[in-house]
C-alpha cells in the first residue's frame, strides 16, 4: 500500500497534467504535439510505476 506522502506525489504530477492540458492551446488543438504535457505525463506514469 502506497505512502500518503507516495499517494500525494503521483496526485501532483496527475494534477499537473490536467492543469496544463485544460489550459494548453496546443493541447487544445492536438495533446500528442504538446512537449509540456508530454514530459509531465512521463513524470506522472514514472511515479506511478515506481510508487513514488
Amino acid at each position: 500500500m502506497a505512502s500518503n506522502i507516495e499517494f500525494t506525489a503521483k496526485q501532483t504530477a496527475y494534477r499537473a497534467y490536467i492543469d496544463h492540458c485544460g489550459s494548453c492551446p496546443v493541447c487544445a488543438a492536438d495533446s500528442e504535439t504538446c512537449t509540456t504535457a508530454q514530459d509531465l505525463w512521463e513524470m506522472y506514469a514514472a511515479r506511478a510505476e515506481t510508487g513514488q
